[in-house]
C-alpha cells in the first residue's frame, strides 16, 4: 500500500510540474493552443487593430485598439487568433498584431535605445534618466522595450525593474 501511495504521489507531482511548465511558456509560444492561467497583457503593434466577435476576418468588428494599447488575453490559438477580454465579453484579435508585455522598468541613466541587442547596433534615440519603459522581452542581458512609440533594445544593467 505504501508503494502504491508513493507511486501515485510521484505521478501527481510530475503532472503538476508539467502543467506549470506549460502555463509558464504561454505568452511566448504562439504555435500551440494554450489557456492563460493568469492575466497576461499584450499590446497592439498597429493603429486601428480590429477586435472581432469571432476568430475570423469575416466576423463582425466589435471594437479596435490603437498602437501600444494594452489588452488582457485569454487564449492563444494555433490558427493565428487570440481571444481577449473586451467590454465584459470574449472577443478575438489576429495574433500577429499583438506583442507580449513582460513588465515595466525605469531607466537608471540616460540610455541608448538600439536597433538590436548589441552596442554595435545603431542608436535610435536616447531615453532620459528616470523614464518608464514597457518591457517586451529579455535576451542575453538586453531588453526589448517600448518608449515614446519606438521599440528597440537597451542594456538591462541600466534598468530598474520590479514594478
Amino acid at each position: 500500500m505504501k508503494k502504491l501511495t508513493k507511486a501515485i504521489s510521484i505521478g501527481t507531482l510530475s503532472l503538476g510540474i508539467l502543467a506549470a511548465q506549460a502555463s509558464f511558456n504561454l505568452p511566448f509560444n504562439q504555435s500551440q493552443t494554450a489557456e492563460a492561467s493568469a492575466a497576461y497583457t499584450y499590446e497592439s503593434k498597429v493603429d486601428h487593430l480590429n477586435i472581432r466577435a469571432a476568430a475570423s476576418v469575416k466576423s463582425k468588428v466589435v471594437g479596435s485598439l490603437n498602437k501600444e494599447e494594452k489588452v488582457e488575453i485569454i487564449r492563444i490559438y494555433s490558427n493565428g487568433w487570440t481571444s481577449v477580454h473586451w467590454k465584459g465579453k470574449t472577443a478575438y484579435i489576429s495574433s500577429k498584431y499583438l506583442l507580449p508585455v513582460v513588465g515595466y522598468a525605469v531607466t537608471k541613466t540616460n540610455l541608448n535605445l538600439r536597433t538590436g541587442p548589441s552596442t554595435s547596433n545603431k542608436v535610435l534615440l536616447v531615453i532620459p534618466k528616470g523614464k518608464k519603459v514597457t518591457v517586451h522581452e529579455w535576451k542575453n542581458g538586453w531588453g526589448l522595450v517600448g518608449y515614446n512609440h519606438v521599440k528597440g533594445w537597451v542594456s538591462e544593467k541600466y534598468l530598474l525593474t520590479g514594478e
